[in-house]
């Protein structure tokens, strides 16, 4: 006969003859066709699409959603045709990992969380303004600092990890640390950054590391402190992605 609701901890009953509502009813699953190409625009808006065409000073396109699209060029900042093929971590949002560390030196009288500082981020550390590492710049990927445990669910279809691993130029004293990639709990890699042994450019380089992950459905990226400090635990993971 009624409906019961909670409101700031007050009971309150309904009755039905009250009540209104919107049935969501679809009753077949929609099968979405492969996008052929990923569209950004000026607004930051993000559209997956199946065709685009190029039509004097404007891209006419339709969505995998069957939506129809006229953009002026000026409208559009990228168009990016890996969609489907590599998928870049810089650009998931991993399942879990980007809180702050769990230990904090926060001063209590200050209003900026520090512990933001040693977020992991997709965006080179704090101070520099790419990711450089021996002399070399790369244009995407992620900034870690130890303790820090990034996990991300495998795209499916996707049979390869690949990135390259090292010491950000920026980073005048590195410390000694552990990078572990884990496959569905199961350790795949181990590297030790030793900051002793870092001292020169040719060292410094950074190091490939190419994984299969057919059949894994979560990654696991694990940066430890291999001395029991994390000062200047510091690595950049430059275009680490997914492919198929």
């Amino acid at each position: 006969d009624s409906v019961q609701f909670e409101y700031d901890g007050e009971k309150i009953d309904v009755r039905r003859e009250k009540l209104d509502g919107i049935i969501f009813y679809q009753p077949t699953r929609r099968e979405f066709s492969a996008p052929l190409c990923r569209l950004v625009d000026a607004g930051g808006s993000t559209w997956a699409l199946r065709d685009v065409q190029l039509a004097g000073g404007s891209l006419n396109a339709a969505t995998v959603g069957s939506v129809n699209l006229e953009l002026p060029l000026a409208a559009v900042s990228k168009v990016d045709f890996s969609i489907g093929n590599i998928a870049f971590l810089s650009e998931l949002e991993p399942d879990s990992g980007l809180g702050d560390p769990a230990v904090s030196l926060q001063p209590a009288a200050m209003s900026y969380k520090f512990g933001s500082m040693l977020r992991a981020r997709a965006a080179p550390p704090l101070g520099a303004d790419t990711f450089r590492i021996a002399g070399v710049k790369y244009a995407s990927g992620l900034s870690l600092h130890s303790p820090v445990t990034l996990v991300y669910r495998v795209p499916a279809g996707f049979r390869w990890l690949r990135l390259l691993a090292g010491v950000d130029d920026s980073i005048v004293a590195p410390g000694r640390f552990d990078l572990v990639i884990l496959g569905d709990g199961k350790e795949l890699v181990r590297k030790t950054f030793d900051g002793k042994k870092l001292s020169d450019k040719q060292a410094r380089a950074a190091a490939p590391i190419d994984l299969e992950v057919a059949g894994v459905r979560r990654i696991s990226i694990v940066l430890d402190p291999a001395d029991g400090q994390d000062f200047g635990d510091q690595l950049d993971l430059v275009e680490a992605r997914f492919t198929k």
